[in-house]
């Protein structure tokens, strides 16, 4: 209810939050992924079936920049099905009167509301 009470909160686009940070996953190719929280991997870690929705590429001798530019000039699907909803709409979908307040206002969207979404879209 929060964040349909507030205009400024309601009209975020859902991927605000989740699609800044970089998640390394611990395997030996060390692929990058967007689109999850450091502390969690956010959508990656609660749902595994989306990483190919948040692959950027594989860190290499080249390092983050090409990662980086990848990512500014040509986002990952998940992030490009995740421009086109706001908070409000994934808390109308997604929101649970009944127990969202035990998390941070920001996790709602990008850890808990995010990652049905993107499971109920098709491709």
């Amino acid at each position: 209810m929060r964040i349909m009470d507030d205009p400024d909160l309601s009209q975020r686009p859902a991927y605000a939050e989740i699609c800044e940070d970089l998640v390394f996953p611990v395997n030996r190719d060390l692929g990058v992924y967007a689109g999850g929280a450091c502390d969690s991997a956010g959508i990656i870690g609660a749902v595994p079936e989306l990483k190919h929705k948040f692959f950027l590429g594989t860190l290499d001798e080249s390092g983050f920049q090409p990662l980086l530019d990848c990512y500014r000039n040509n986002p990952p699907p998940g992030v490009e099905l995740l421009t086109g909803i706001t908070w409000s709409e994934l808390a109308i979908r997604y929101g649970d009167k009944t127990n969202d307040e035990i998390f941070w206002l920001n996790d709602l969207p990008s850890h808990k509301w995010a990652a049905p979404y993107l499971l109920d879209k098709p491709g």
